[in-house]
């Protein structure tokens, strides 16, 4: 980035579902790590349906299953949709937008970088990320 930004954009997605357990904490998937210029560092921490989801689903389309179907509505989410479209093959794929308010807006970011979480259940594709000033 080599820039200061008041906010962040990260437009990704899971490359696999991930069962949810009712009654339990988000599953971390990864995170994102912010490293600025003068030595600080913020992390960004990814879970499935919190702040990024599965690829093969149409943006707020309610889940399928009994518990959290809600998780599913276009108002329970943390995360906006970036793009949808289809594949050469038909199936629809969908990217997500999420924006992450920076703590440090006049701190020049040098660089960010995608960790992914021990054990996680999915990768994560990352189509772009927006940097705002």
């Amino acid at each position: 980035i080599n820039d200061i930004a008041s906010s962040l954009v990260f437009e990704h997605t899971a490359t696999d579902y991930v069962f949810r357990t009712p009654w339990t904490p988000l599953k971390k998937i990864g995170k994102y790590v912010v490293y600025y210029e003068d030595g600080k560092c913020e992390e960004i921490e990814l879970t499935y349906t919190g702040n990024i989801s599965y690829w093969n689903r149409h943006f707020g389309e309610p889940f399928k299953g009994r518990y959290y179907r809600h998780n599913g509505y276009i108002g329970a989410m943390w995360y906006t949709s970036g793009n949808e479209g289809r594949l050469p093959d038909g199936r629809v794929y969908t990217l997500y937008r999420y924006e992450w308010i920076n703590p440090h807006p006049k701190s020049k970011i040098s660089r960010v970088e995608f960790v992914s979480a021990e054990n996680a259940e999915t990768k994560v594709i990352i189509n772009k990320l927006i940097a705002y000033k």
